[in-house]
């Protein structure tokens, strides 16, 4: 695999400790843990707020 095909969210490169824990989360289906890791920082951030109501469209789409 290439290097520039590693890269993006989850690969390590450039993400914080809580962009990975989330990417780990993600890749385990453990959607609602993802997004309560995100949820301290939805209120003071429009990404996180973003990203968490993504994992949640993206657990609900998977589980039904």
């Amino acid at each position: 695999m290439s290097r520039s095909a590693r890269i993006g969210p989850g690969s390590g490169v450039g993400d914080t400790p809580l962009q990975q824990a989330v990417w780990r989360l993600r890749s385990r289906g453990c959607w609602d843990d993802a997004a309560a890791l995100l949820e301290p920082h939805a209120e003071q951030s429009a990404d996180a707020a973003l990203g968490r109501a993504a994992l949640l469209v993206e657990g609900c789409m998977f589980t039904g």
